[in-house]
């Protein structure tokens, strides 16, 4: 089995390299999607960051509050740590059955924001990083997420620049023309993948 790590920043073009890795049927952990799951209303994830940080980040539904989370963890250094603990650990936990269970798959791919920061690159056979310029990044969440500049610079600057990312990437994913030639390229890089 070959492990793939796919990561990238903010509106990086991430999602649709591994949405299209996964039309090709190549099993994909999310850990974003895992990440929201473990702190969903009722979870233990939920119920621990309601510990550590307090009740005023719950929502009136009981659900986290993720826009004041996400105030202050990208402008808090410590509390992003504390946050990362609670949700890496269930995330870890989630993503140990999902190799379990794909055990004979020839190449499954662990989607994974932070990969590098967190240090899992060194777990994984390959690391794919999907780049763009940091003005077509500013750009694209602005527009995809309703961010303001402030708050989409925030949140590159909380995460490793592409430059230090790239230094443990087997293979860059330049993401800034048309997607069709960045699935193209994908495909090319997974074919040479599956021909080794």
């Amino acid at each position: 089995m070959i492990i793939i790590g796919l990561t990238g920043g903010i509106a990086s073009g991430k999602s649709s390299v591994s949405k299209e890795l996964s039309r090709l049927g190549i099993a994909v952990h999310d850990a974003d999607l895992v990440s929201r799951q473990v702190v969903a209303k009722g979870s233990d994830g939920l119920k621990e960051i309601v510990k550590v940080f307090g009740e005023q980040f719950l929502t009136q539904e009981g659900e986290l509050n993720r826009p004041m989370m996400a105030q202050l963890v990208f402008n808090d250094q410590d509390a992003r740590s504390k946050l990362n603990h609670i949700v890496h650990a269930a995330v870890r936990e989630d993503r140990d059955k999902f190799l379990q269970a794909h055990q004979n798959d020839k190449i499954v791919v662990l989607d994974v924001p932070l990969l590098i920061e967190t240090g899992l690159y060194k777990e994984v056979d390959k690391v794919w990083l999907v780049v763009v310029s940091e003005a077509e990044q500013i750009k694209r969440a602005m527009l995809r997420d309703n961010f303001t500049e402030e708050q989409v610079k925030a949140r590159i600057k909380a995460q490793l620049p592409f430059e230090e990312k790239a230094m443990h990437a087997d293979l860059i994913i330049d993401n800034s023309g048309k997607l069709e030639d960045t699935i193209a390229f994908v495909h090319q890089e997974l074919a040479k993948l599956l021909g080794e």
